[in-house]
């Protein structure tokens, strides 16, 4: 299966990110199916060229505060990339982002925004993926931060996919000290 475009994720990192890109890589490993970092697709396949998805994307980053995500549950689909997949809560910080997105490449068709977190890409019996489903549930997180604006290039089959830059996204601002 191949993609296409330019791709905005957000991304996690520290132990969070490193859990969860353990799961990815072992359930990769287990299937022979391609591995993956762990991200929040934001927009996927811009027609854009990269330099101007990357200046776009860094005013988008700085308009935007870390976003702690809550997880709803494990999916499993026919869809290639999504076999496996952890739904994440439509609140408003990830809807807000989505938003923010689209005004940001307005000339890019958007379509209808599920928001979750890939486990496992992949063509697999549906038996296989509703036991996957089962059975990752119990070593799923609850609740994760997303602290990171990610512009892949996601042309052609996951294993040609390249980051080609990482943005912060502006951090929550910390209550006043009091004197």
């Amino acid at each position: 299966m191949q993609a296409r475009g330019v791709s905005l994720w957000l991304v996690p990192d520290g132990p969070e990110a490193q859990a969860i890109a353990a799961l990815i890589g072992e359930l990769s490993a287990r299937f022979g199916t391609p591995s993956f970092p762990p991200h929040v697709t934001l927009l996927p396949g811009l027609s854009a060229d990269a330099e101007s998805v990357v200046a776009r994307s860094r005013e988008l980053a700085g308009s935007l505060r870390d976003l702690s995500i809550r997880f709803e549950g494990l999916e499993h689909s026919a869809e290639f990339f999504r076999a496996l997949v952890v739904r994440i809560a439509p609140d408003l910080p990830i809807l807000d982002a989505r938003r923010r997105a689209q005004m940001a490449f307005p000339a890019e068709p958007a379509g209808p925004f599920m928001p979750h977190l890939s486990l496992l890409y992949g063509a697999l019996p549906v038996e296989t993926r509703r036991h996957l489903a089962a059975e990752a549930r119990e070593s799923a997180p609850e609740a994760i931060v997303l602290r990171h604006l990610e512009v892949v290039v996601t042309e052609g089959p996951p294993t040609r996919w390249r980051r080609i830059e990482r943005l912060p996204l502006a951090r929550a601002l910390s209550a006043p000290e009091s004197v």
